[in-house]
């Protein structure tokens, strides 16, 4: 097809393929119990996008009881458990690393303070 195409099914899967010359979004919906896969198999740059509003959007992916939720102002992370694993890398928040902060010494065998 070379325009807009909409499909429906009310009993079995659906695969869309678009081609490399459209210009235009892809709308999916699934109110089955199947999962919806994305994959952009493109070169230069291409990438699988959600985008909302900048102004009281938000994009949330959630499952049970954990969410991601990305605002412009804000990333709030919130399940039961959380696991972040990397090679390497930092975090840092309000100016403080992770893996780079120290704490000083109070004196030996005392706890010590809040970092620097």
């Amino acid at each position: 097809a070379k325009g807009q195409v909409n499909a429906q099914s009310l009993g079995g899967g659906v695969s869309l393929t678009v081609g490399p010359q459209s210009q235009d979004n892809i709308d999916i919906q699934n109110a089955g119990k199947g999962n919806i896969n994305i994959k952009a198999y493109g070169k230069g740059g291409t990438s699988v996008q959600v985008q909302a509003p900048k102004d009281e959007g938000a994009v949330v992916l959630s499952c049970g009881d954990s969410f991601i939720k990305i605002t412009d102002q804000a990333i709030t992370i919130n399940s039961p458990k959380v696991n972040i694993n990397g090679k390497d890398g930092d975090v840092n928040v309000a100016n403080i690393s992770l893996t780079g902060h120290r704490h000083p010494e109070t004196g030996k065998g005392s706890p010590t303070k809040g970092p620097f």
